[in-house]
């Protein structure tokens, strides 16, 4: 991901909770601060109660938990190989 991470304009915003705590996106919010970005794009979800804050981050997860990867799209979609990302499953 940090790769890829170029113009932090470009990706998906870090979702955040009225008082600032990350609901979602701290896999991006580590990559930002390994490559040394000061700023990344935010949402800011103040509706949240606790309870849907909690439910927001166990639903956001399991998400990513049963999405698959599957290789050919990702290589039509995004040219990984034409990148010379040769084994996607150990870069993504």
């Amino acid at each position: 991901m940090m790769l890829q991470w170029k113009d932090p304009e470009t990706v998906n915003p870090i979702l955040v909770s009225g008082d600032l705590e990350v609901v979602a996106g701290h896999g991006r919010l580590h990559a930002a601060k390994q490559i040394g970005l000061t700023t990344v794009p935010t949402v800011v979800l103040s509706s949240l109660s606790p309870a849907d804050r909690k439910a927001y981050v166990l639903n956001d997860n399991k998400l990513g938990e049963l999405a698959g990867l599957d290789r050919d799209i990702l290589d039509r979609t995004a040219g990984l190989t034409d990148l010379g990302f040769d084994d996607i499953e150990g870069t993504i």
